[in-house]
């Protein structure tokens, strides 16, 4: 019954996580397009590596999932009998031929639909995340030493303007994707109870073990994906602790510079009021994306699978 119920809610998390990018998908594209604006504007040193990796991880997620499940199936095919029908072989039984490309042609349908699409989903996700991280963590490197050499009324209101458009893009990445990266982190979430279910399910049934297995290097597959998700959110907030730091060394050396225009005193203080920024990529506002949230989740996880194994 477990096993069902689970089942069921991987299956349900993939189809609501394709429909949020799905009516996501203008407000996306329109996202991408700003972002690409936002980060030649300041010229990322690391993009063209960015870049290479985005297409490494692009080539991977479409290439590998579905390789591994047609050599897994293939291999297995002759060795689980049970499994001829569940998967419609006895239509094809006297067609050898016909019967391997049948399974060719469903397990390629079968990965790009429920996995490979959310693995692109999570490298998009990261993308983006990197290409913001680098653009922002780049504007207030330049904002910094700007203020640093000259402390004048246009570089605080030029400063001032940056931080302005960089919230608003910040935003702009919330309202496109929060939602969706929590149904992808629910996701890890519900394809682990899964696994945990056919471990305590009746392995005499050689079509549990086969996907017992199979869930396994599912799991490890999008787990590598959403810890490096993660991760890449996570850098967001090194970003704002660092300008934080930056903040107080400004202060520190307009205060050995001894400043005497009580006017550019007054828009260097007001700037350090508005400039105070606390921005984290979430996951629909429920939760942040930061490194303590890995042992967040697998506490989480080491708990439920007690739970299920008890139960």
């Amino acid at each position: 019954m477990f096993y069902m119920l689970t089942t069921s809610a991987t299956s349900l998390s993939i189809m609501i996580l394709r429909l949020s990018i799905a009516l996501k998908r203008n407000e996306i594209i329109s996202l991408i397009s700003h972002l690409q604006s936002f980060v030649d504007k300041y010229q990322v040193k690391r993009y063209v590596s960015r870049k290479k990796e985005l297409d490494i991880m692009c080539y991977i997620n479409l290439t590998v999932p579905p390789s591994i499940g047609i050599i897994f199936v293939l291999f297995f095919q002759e060795k689980f009998d049970s499994l001829r029908d569940e998967y419609l072989l006895d239509y094809c039984s006297n067609h050898p031929i016909h019967e391997k490309i049948y399974l060719i042609i469903f397990t390629l349908a079968y990965t790009i639909h429920f996995y490979v699409t959310s693995l692109l989903c999570t490298t998009l996700f990261t993308a983006i995340f990197n290409a913001y991280v680098d653009a922002m963590k780049q504007m207030l490197t330049e904002t910094y030493r700007r203020l640093r050499l000259d402390i004048s009324i246009k570089n605080i209101s030029c400063a001032s303007e940056l931080l302005l458009k960089a919230q608003k893009t910040y935003q702009r990445i919330e309202d496109a994707l929060s939602f969706s990266i929590f149904i992808a982190y629910l996701l890890i979430f519900v394809n682990f109870l899964n696994l945990v279910s056919i471990s305590g399910s009746d392995f005499a049934q050689n079509s549990l073990q086969l996907r017992a297995v199979v869930f396994f290097l599912i799991f490890c597959w999008t787990a590598s994906s959403f810890v490096k998700l993660t991760l890449a959110g996570s850098r967001l907030i090194d970003v704002s602790e660092a300008w934080k730091q930056n903040q107080q060394d400004i202060v520190r050396h307009c205060s050995r510079l001894k400043i005497k225009n009580e006017k550019e005193l007054s828009y260097l203080l007001m700037f350090l009021e508005e400039s105070r920024i606390d921005l984290a990529f979430t996951g629909w506002g429920i939760f942040r994306l930061e490194r303590s949230l890995l042992l967040t989740i697998a506490e989480a996880m080491v708990s439920y699978s007690v739970l299920v194994a008890t139960v």
